[in-house]
């Protein structure tokens, strides 16, 4: 076999340039489809964890922008709904805090909604809220059996107070979906 030369390779490659735009084609978008979900899903998680710097710091506004976003890049994951679900109810947004638990109802498997939803309804917040909440998803057409069931035994408690801790505008977290202030007695 001899040499191959540059005009026989340039005309190899004319006649097949149809093949090897399809290989660059297929490879690319072999490419895209194994990179863009673990860039949607990684850029979902920065937004989550935006989203709760943001609660901490008390910026409920830009919290809730930040838990929306996410929902829309990774509507499968909880992590937008509870956090956007603890800013609107910060906001005491309640209409906006239910249709995101109804948002969420439509986008998450059972399972992962109910416990969403036991979170989101815990005793730490008022009888009147919680009723509120519960009224709206049904209006919603969440099923009754999606709806955790009341049970006062279970009851969350304040945490005890440190001698040296402040008494004004103190923030107290739960280990629900809810965070509450307390104010002084």
């Amino acid at each position: 076999m001899g040499k191959i030369s540059w005009s026989n390779l340039k005309r190899m490659i004319m006649e097949k340039r149809w093949l090897l735009i399809v290989l660059i084609a297929t490879g690319l978008l072999i490419l895209l489809v194994t990179i863009f979900p673990i860039a949607r899903q990684s850029w979902g998680n920065y937004l989550i964890q935006l989203g709760e710097q943001y609660l901490s710091e008390s910026k409920y506004e830009e919290a809730v922008i930040q838990f929306n976003k996410a929902i829309q890049i990774v509507p499968k994951k909880i992590g937008g709904y509870d956090g956007g679900f603890r800013a609107y109810m910060a906001l005491e947004r309640v209409p906006a805090a239910t249709q995101i638990l109804v948002k969420a109802s439509d986008n998450l498997e059972r399972q992962d909604f109910r416990g969403l939803l036991k979170r989101c309804l815990s005793d730490s917040l008022s009888n009147t809220w919680r009723q509120i909440i519960t009224d709206g998803l049904l209006d919603s057409g969440v099923p009754q059996e999606d709806l955790p069931e009341e049970n006062p035994s279970e009851s969350v408690t304040e945490k005890p107070k440190q001698p040296d801790q402040e008494t004004t505008n103190q923030e107290t977290k739960l280990p629900s979906c809810f965070t509450w202030r307390v104010e002084p007695t």
